[in-house]
């Protein structure tokens, strides 16, 4: 495949070029068990060296990729211990939530909890969806204001306590609904 390619360049260094543009593509769409085969090659190191000097150093590249890789994901519970937590944090939303609807009457809620989904409706402002994703490990959130996240568990440093976390941009389950809910209904108190 390399040499059908090959021909369509002038010369070896715009071929060269595209090559590692390809490669980086691939990286910045990698997995994470691909990512970790390239880390262990002094393959990458060469492709985020020629291509990618401006923006990263070789070593916070490195560094980052360790840390995620090294970073414990809800996939590595067990079954029984993923159904506690997620059952524990839904049910503990759930009668927060109920706490709120009896504190806020004038407010209009509809809280709905049946086989892991909790829905929550506001009338003209959305609905929420909290649902267990048992696949993958998951809570999912659909959200009116911020749409749908995926949490995943997060355990601390001593593993016995975690939380929820969307990984994308960190934000933690409970914080993100309490911020929203706030600026409709009033406080959560989780």
């Amino acid at each position: 495949m390399r040499n059908c390619i090959k021909r369509f360049f002038m010369n070896e260094s715009e071929f060269r070029i595209f090559f590692l543009d390809m490669e980086c593509r691939f990286i910045c769409t990698a997995t994470f068990a691909q990512i970790s085969n390239l880390i262990k090659s002094k393959h990458l190191e060469n492709i985020v060296q020629n291509k990618m000097p401006q923006r990263f150093s070789m070593l916070t590249f490195m560094d980052n990729a360790n840390f995620l890789l090294s970073r414990k994901y809800s996939s590595e519970l067990t079954n029984r211990k993923y159904h506690q937590l997620a059952d524990n944090t839904i049910e503990k939303i759930l009668y927060a939530l109920e706490r709120m609807q009896d504190e806020y009457p004038e407010k209009t809620m509809d809280i709905e909890y049946s086989q892991g989904v909790l829905t929550l409706d506001l009338g003209h402002y959305g609905t929420y969806v909290l649902n267990k994703q048992s696949p993958n490990k998951q809570i999912w959130v659909s959200s009116p204001i911020s749409g749908p996240k995926r949490y995943d568990w997060i355990p601390s440093e001593g593993e016995k306590d975690g939380k929820w976390i969307y990984l994308r941009d960190n934000g933690v389950l409970e914080d993100s609904l309490k911020s929203e809910l706030k600026e409709i209904i009033g406080d959560l108190k989780l």
